[in-house]
């Protein structure tokens, strides 16, 4: 109850609002860029008398539909910081949408609720809300949580109640048990010190010491720890504050691997994408378990590519990151023409 009164509750208003962003990346240009994107599928009801897949009235008996596509395009408007990793994320989440495979069966929309941990500027929680679902997001960095918030409430509005989605946005983060019981609840969140990197921040306090920079450089870089601690939660706690939650996303550098191995309940969760930084640790063994202990609850577990495995050791260059996906329900496996991945051998 204390985690679910901490909440803000933000809904799809179509804002125009322009934010007010003095950090972390404020000395960039900030514009509004707009993703087209195809929904195939989502919650919303359809009016009657609309097409279900152009939306527009049918005058007459014989509709004939000018969309092609087999879906709804919606318009998914969002705030960026130019030449910034904000145009990466949206780039990654809304254009290659690296968190469904909606072909293969793995569908944001068969999830009413998600829980997006790592939210950064909200574009995986704009697109589950472009769906019709409704999303509960956490997010620790401060400049962040401002294009979060005005993100969402730029959303487009639904005509009918039961149709409009909500957001529920927590400014903390969460972290594993051991972490949490070791800082008291706050902990101060590590900071990437390029202002460029602005999905780079991490919860892991051992960044402040040095890291291995991805890409080609391998320069060590000392993370900023920010001066403000920011409140700590486990997930076990976050599925309890939201009991409804039936879909959980992670994108919270590097912690997932600790978040993931001590979850024993996913309580009513049946969908699950996270993003694997194999760039803090690139142990083969403890990646192998980690999907072996997912199997223990989630019928499907596959990662979005095959991950090579030579001497104990992740052999993807750290810079091309990868996502795994798990459902409770039985999906499409990949195709007999492309080789299992390491993980499944």
């Amino acid at each position: 109850a204390e985690l679910r009164s901490e909440g803000v509750l933000v809904r799809p208003i179509g804002s125009k609002a322009r934010p007010q962003v003095t950090g972390g990346g404020a000395k960039r240009k900030l514009a509004q860029r707009t993703a087209q994107v195809l929904l195939r599928g989502s919650r919303h009801s359809v009016p009657e008398g609309v097409c279900p897949r152009c939306r527009r009235p049918v005058k007459q008996k014989r509709h004939k539909c000018t969309r092609k596509s087999n879906g709804e395009v919606a318009a998914i408007p969002m705030w960026l910081r130019l030449q910034t990793t904000d145009e990466n994320a949206f780039r990654e989440v809304l254009t290659k949408k690296v968190y469904e495979f909606w072909t293969k069966g793995f569908r944001l929309e068969d999830a009413a609720v998600w829980l997006d941990l790592g939210a950064h500027i909200g574009t995986f929680a704009c697109h589950v809300l472009a769906k019709g679902c409704r999303v509960v997001a956490f997010e620790p960095q401060p400049e962040n949580f401002q294009l979060l918030s005005a993100n969402v409430a730029a959303q487009r509005s639904w005509p009918k109640a039961e149709d409009a989605g909500e957001a529920i946005l927590h400014r903390a983060a969460v972290v594993s048990a051991a972490r949490k019981a070791a800082c008291g609840g706050r902990m101060p969140l590590m900071e990437h010190p390029s202002e460029r990197d602005t999905y780079r921040h991490t919860m892991l306090q051992e960044m402040g010491q040095r890291h291995r920079k991805g890409g080609s450089g391998l320069q060590p870089v000392s993370y900023l720890a920010r001066q403000e601690p920011v409140p700590v939660y486990t997930l076990a706690e976050a599925l309890e504050a939201y009991p409804e939650v039936e879909g959980v996303k992670l994108d919270i550098e590097g912690m997932e691997m600790e978040v993931l191995e001590e979850v024993t309940d996913w309580r009513g969760v049946k969908r699950l994408a996270f993003e694997y930084s194999h760039e803090y640790d690139d142990s083969g063994p403890r990646f192998r378990k980690i999907m072996d202990h997912l199997r223990s609850h989630f019928t499907y577990v596959r990662p979005s590519t095959r991950v090579g495995i030579e001497g104990d050791r992740i052999t993807i260059a750290p810079a091309f990151g990868f996502t795994v996906v798990a459902s409770t329900d039985p999906l499409k496996e990949y195709s007999p023409n492309v080789r299992k991945c390491d993980a499944d051998m």
